[in-house]
């Protein structure tokens, strides 16, 4: 909160690698296969893959706490900044 109350950055979910942050662009299967293990191949069908360092990503089961922790990061950041308070005067 400390980052994001400070420094406001511009946040993008889901469209950089956590390995490398290189950019993720949408795959098919057939091009992530290789780096997938058989239950993940059988259960899922949408994919993304880092064109940087070809590391594939998709929704599984943990995917819906990540989107509540980025959900609660882009409230933050999109929470207005209370207007600064003037030093008192004695």
């Amino acid at each position: 909160r400390d980052i994001l109350d400070r420094f406001r950055p511009e946040l993008r979910p889901w469209t950089r690698c956590t390995a490398c942050n290189g950019l993720l662009r949408e795959a098919t299967k057939e091009q992530v296969a290789d780096r997938l293990e058989g239950g993940t191949e059988r259960s899922y069908d949408v994919f993304a893959q880092c064109q940087e360092c070809g590391r594939a990503y998709w929704k599984g089961a943990h995917h819906e706490q990540l989107e509540a922790i980025v959900a609660n990061a882009l409230a933050e950041v999109n929470r207005p900044t209370p207007p600064a308070t003037p030093p008192r005067r004695s």
